[in-house]
């Protein structure tokens, strides 16, 4: 059974002018749920600025969205360093490599025994996948980081985060046997996802090895902020399913509970090993190194630097809690450091989310007095209700939101 709730969605804005979100429409049946641009190149060096279009019907007009474009510093550079060559400090300390936990999972008895699915086999973790190494690529209009992809027959290259990525997803998976009664293979489970991404078979055909089944960030950053059904680049992925895909990011304090993703609307949830979902590999074409967590982040009083990212935190959000419309006016008067702060969008907002913690699900050293509550994002909801996106940090992953809902705020620039 699913945790929580899991039917959420975003919606585009179209700027008036780049880098401010004044006045943007969610689309109407008339307009283009996408008209940010994204360059896309093929194998062969062609290039070309693509926009992705695709009708959505039936949304509400909204306006009022901050400017989403993203301070990244050092442009598209997966690591960096301060430019002033500060130390950082925070971040995540100790070996990069570390085992699933054997123990019990969430749903546990009393005595800690297990109830349902027996935990996977014990694999080894490069724990550093587990965040995001690089600018969060991000679709909406102004944002500073858009999407570039180079695509070949089989495989996708994101030219930001330098993963590669299995381009065309199978109607029946080989070694699954999960789906639709009239259609069994169509989905995996987490042990037979697991499988197929590391096979021999898949290699041969992807080209290269080193296959694996995504982390949670890592397919988060693939998403489609502009677009639902399915919430991606159907240029870069063409035919692609509306469906939840496996990541191979643990639930925190559990051993049979993985997180997935749904390209239906992007939420995320996490589901024991036993459910079925579809599967779409990836492998790396950088090298992380043992410390690469440990200076992820500069620390200066009131301001958090995030160096993979680029992207600037307020370190101590207050405890007052806003409805979404004065969480955007508090970001954007806030003088902290010089000011230029904005409400983040959710992709942004996901970068702090850390799956290794629970309650708060953040790295504590860099944000001490994080609580475990849902924090405004920028980006709206697609469906009808209308509202916007929250990121909760009690390790519930995305959350909708009433524009009248109270919650915390944590700025960014």
């Amino acid at each position: 059974m699913a945790r929580g709730w899991h039917n959420v969605g975003v919606a585009a804005c179209f700027l008036q002018s780049l880098g401010a979100f004044a006045g943007c429409l969610l689309p109407s049946v008339e307009q283009s749920a996408s008209d940010a641009a994204v360059k896309v190149t093929d194998a062969a060096g062609g290039t070309a600025s693509a926009r992705a279009t695709s009708a959505v019907k039936d949304l509400p007009t909204r306006d009022g969205m901050d400017s989403i474009a993203a301070d990244t510093g050092a442009g598209s550079s997966a690591v960096g360093t301060a430019a002033n060559n500060t130390t950082g400090t925070g971040g995540v300390s100790g070996s990069t490599v570390e085992p699933v936990p054997a123990g019990g999972h969430r749903g546990a008895d009393a005595n800690g025994a297990g109830m349902g699915a027996s935990a996977p086999p014990a694999l080894q973790r490069d724990v550093s996948l587990d965040y995001a190494l690089w600018p969060m690529p991000d679709a909406l209009p102004g944002a500073k980081v858009p999407p570039s992809y180079t695509i070949d027959t089989e495989t996708v290259t994101d030219d930001v985060t330098h993963l590669v990525w299995q381009r065309n997803v199978p109607a029946v998976y080989s070694g699954c046997s999960g789906g639709r009664p009239s259609k069994p293979g169509e989905a995996c489970k987490w042990t037979d996802a697991d499988k197929y991404c590391r096979s021999t078979a898949l290699s041969v055909v992807l080209g290269g090895e080193g296959w694996r089944l995504p982390r949670k960030i890592e397919l988060e950053s693939i998403l489609d902020e502009t677009r639902r059904r399915p919430a991606i680049n159907i240029q870069a992925f063409p035919d692609a399913p509306e469906d939840s895909f496996w990541t191979a990011t643990l639930y925190s304090g559990t051993s049979d509970y993985f997180w997935y993703v749904s390209f239906s609307d992007g939420a995320d949830n996490a589901n024991q090993i036993i459910d079925s979902f579809r599967v779409r590999c990836v492998r790396s074409t950088m090298q992380t190194t043992p410390n690469v967590l440990a200076d992820r982040y500069d620390i200066e009083d009131s301001v958090v630097k995030d160096r993979m990212t680029g992207l600037s935190w307020q370190r101590d959000a207050d405890a007052e809690k806003r409805n979404w419309n004065d969480a955007r006016a508090h970001c954007s008067r806030l003088t902290l450091a010089g000011g230029g702060w904005r409400l983040p969008a959710y992709k942004e907002m996901l970068t702090l989310f850390d799956p290794a913690q629970l309650d708060p699900a953040i790295d504590t050293r860099a944000f001490p007095r994080a609580t475990a509550e849902e924090y405004w994002t920028a980006s709206p909801r697609l469906d009808s209700a209308g509202g916007y996106r929250s990121v909760d940090f009690g390790h519930d992953g995305t959350v909708p939101g009433a524009e009248n809902d109270p919650h915390l705020v944590r700025c960014v620039r």
